[in-house]
Order: structure tokens, then sequence, then C-alpha cells
């Protein structure tokens, strides 16, 4: 309740008030994001700077997905920050179950406006999306969890949840840039591939718009996440 991205007007001191600041829904994201970093933490991997990648892409997606919400009013309250957290769970599984393949499979560059799962299905019979989306079902997540792991890629494909699904994609598509370049300097935002199914769905009212904040969403959430010490 006292993280930057919640921008505390005063300092809360007991649970009670963090919990009415922020809302039993969101409450329940929260914990709901706190037991997905545990279970990553207890994976098994050979090279933990992979876990390390990954974990902050998560971070990245999830508070470039919170700000987006938050700039533009899309009605979330915060199953897009957890949503963003548990997006690519998928190659998670895959980067701690098959550790030899995994890193010819994915070299892990963040350059994917090319949809990535074409090749992964092709080197091991399954994409990271498909793989998450079994996860998630026979884990029993939330279905708009589940359809955000599967369809992120493909967000105009999904057949629920398509805004919260093409919200998440937009935020990876801006997390990406940042991963690659360390900052938002440069970044393209009526580039971004899934922007149109964002605007189409609801989430913001034009692709000029959206494009007009891109860059400060993404400054503000990196200095949210390096200020509250996540990385």
């Amino acid at each position: 309740a006292n993280s930057p991205v919640y921008s505390p007007r005063r300092t809360i001191s007991n649970l009670h008030q963090a919990v009415v600041r922020l809302g039993f829904h969101e409450c329940k994201h929260l914990i709901m994001s706190s037991c997905v970093a545990t279970l990553t933490k207890k994976l098994d991997f050979q090279e933990e700077w992979i876990r390390d990648l990954l974990w902050r892409h998560s971070l990245y997606t999830g508070t470039i997905a919170h700000h987006i919400n938050r700039t533009f009013n899309c009605g979330f309250r915060g199953e897009e920050f957890t949503a963003g957290l548990l997006h690519d769970f998928g190659r998670t599984l895959f980067a701690s179950l098959f550790p030899e393949e995994f890193l010819s499979i994915d070299p892990l560059t963040f350059e994917e406006r090319d949809d990535p799962t074409l090749h992964e299905s092709q080197g091991l019979g399954i994409s990271h999306v498909e793989f998450a989306e079994l996860y998630g079902q026979q884990s029993q997540l939330p279905d708009e969890l589940t359809a955000v792991m599967r369809w992120h890629h493909a967000p105009h494909e999904a057949s629920s949840s398509r805004k919260l699904v093409a919200l998440i994609a937009v935020a990876d598509d801006m997390a990406n840039h940042l991963q690659c370049h360390g900052d938002a300097i440069e970044y393209d935002a009526m580039s971004n591939p899934f922007l149109k199914t964002f605007s189409e769905s609801g989430g913001v009212e034009s692709s000029s718009r959206f494009a007009e904040f891109a860059e400060t969403i993404i400054e503000e959430a990196a200095s949210d996440m390096h200020s509250s010490n996540a990385l």
C-alpha cells in the first residue's frame, strides 16, 4: 500500500488501513501474485539468470499494465497486474523443465514482433502459451488469467477476456522494448501490433491518444520497479 505504484498520500502503518486503501479485489490479486513469485522461486533452474530475467520481464509487464489501466481508466482492479506477472509463465515452466532445449528455442532476446510460438511448436511439439493454458486449467486458475497466458501473442483470437488479454499483449510489447533498450526512448507506440485489438475492445479510445502517453508509461513503470526495489 505504501509502494509508489499506488501513489500513497500518507504512510500506511497497519494491515486494516492497507486493505482499505487497496480494496479486497486488488488484495486478492496481490496475494495470488505473491504465490506466483513463491512458486517461481521454488522451480529448479540450471541457470539462475534465466529465472531472474523472466521474472524481471513479468514485473515490467505487470507494472506497465497497471499504469495503462490507471492512465486510461480501463476498469480493472488489480487483475491486470496479476495477469502481467503470469502471462509468460509457460516460458518459466519451459526453462525449468527443458533447460537444455530452452535457450536454443527461446534465446531471451525479447524481440517478439514475430510470433515466437511457431518456433517453439516446431522444436518441442507445443508452444509456451499452449503449455501455460494446460497448467492454468489443471491448477484451476481464474479463466481470465488462463486466457491471458494462452492468447497474449494473438489477442484478436481470444474468445473471452479479450480486453484484458489485449492490455497484457500491449504491455508485453512495451516491456520487451524496455528490456532491449533500457529506457522508453524511441518507442514507437503506433507500431505496437496489439494496439488495434486493445482499442477495438474498449481499452483506449484511439491509438493516437495511447501514443501520447506510451513513453511516459514505460518510464513511470521502470521508475516504480526500481524505487520499490522489486528488481
